[in-house]
């Protein structure tokens, strides 16, 4: 079926498949090619999606100091994505991090913060999506500054199809060196 892209006027074919309306592409960083995945609207081009997606990439990594680069390795300013939960300002961060493959909305494969009342303590996207930490390292940057100072007890998780589950108790996250 054919449309037209609600930012830009251009004719386009409207994609109503989930599929198909995701879309990659690299983006040079600090040294680095950062892998971008994407989602965009049914009635919107490829071109607007990514040009908008950049334009909030500007405005929310470099003006926040969001993201560095460390040994050839993408890194969180885990204490400013903290500062900004629960804004307009952090979900747009949150945006940002899901798209660059450090957050997740899947459990499977992926690390979860959990106090010992069962409780999840990783971020929220939209106060509504219970996300998870792709990479061990951000799960304990994140867990240390957000709750290491907590007197409940909490632990990182990650489990794994098949597999025992991966656990690292409060104690030990408080000790790794990152």
């Amino acid at each position: 079926m054919k449309g037209i892209c609600f930012r830009c006027k251009k004719e386009i074919k409207i994609e109503i498949d989930d599929k198909k309306r995701r879309f990659s592409f690299l983006y040079p960083y600090k040294g680095i090619e950062l892998s971008i995945e994407l989602f965009r609207f049914p009635n919107e081009c490829r071109e607007c999606a990514e040009s908008d997606f950049l334009r909030d990439f500007k405005n929310y990594v470099e003006e926040y100091d969001l993201l560095s680069v460390k040994e050839g390795e993408v890194r969180v300013n885990w204490e400013t994505y903290i500062n900004m939960s629960g804004t307009y300002v952090g979900d747009k961060m949150t945006e940002i991090l899901m798209s660059i493959g450090i957050l997740s909305t899947k459990r499977l494969g992926n690390w979860d913060i959990v106090s010992s009342y069962s409780v999840g303590l990783n971020p929220w996207y939209q106060s509504q999506i219970y996300l998870y930490f792709k990479r061990k390292l951000d799960a304990v940057e994140y867990s240390r500054l957000k709750w290491g100072d907590t007197l409940y007890h909490w632990w990182l998780k990650k489990e794994e199809k098949n597999k025992k589950h991966l656990i690292i108790d409060k104690k030990d996250v408080l000790k790794l060196i990152c």
